[in-house]
């Protein structure tokens, strides 16, 4: 289930054609070399979810944005993803239309002088 969650919500920011005009491309890793900027899709978790009327899982995942030349050029990029997944309602192939919600953000300017945000989405299937 994590898997597939995953690779969608990759598919989907990859079609939006205003985030692609702003990014080099949305990976599942850091790529070696990488030009920037860029959004990274990285692992998250899956833990069961059960009412007394209803089963599913809790999937969380991880997004980040890198960008080497300054917040402004972060926060352009950072405006589009939460445009696509911050309390949307996403249809996801198996699972049906789906509300992802934030859990947590941050932001950090590291010693390699990259910008970088990251926010841990959580997605109730």
């Amino acid at each position: 289930m994590l898997l597939s969650v995953h690779q969608q919500i990759i598919d989907l920011l990859k079609r939006d054609t205003n985030l692609m005009d702003k990014i080099s491309g949305v990976y599942e890793y850091v790529p070696e070399n990488p030009t920037y900027p860029f959004v990274v899709v990285t692992g998250g978790n899956s833990i069961p979810l059960q009412t007394t009327t209803s089963r599913g899982e809790t999937a969380t995942l991880i997004i980040e944005a890198y960008s080497s030349k300054s917040y402004e050029e972060l926060k352009n990029v950072w405006v589009e993803v939460e445009k696509l997944l911050m309390n949307q309602v996403i249809t996801f192939t198996d699972y049906g239309e789906v509300m992802c919600s934030l859990m947590k953000s941050t932001i950090a300017y590291d010693k390699a002088k990259l910008y970088k945000v990251s926010m841990q989405m959580n997605l109730d299937i």
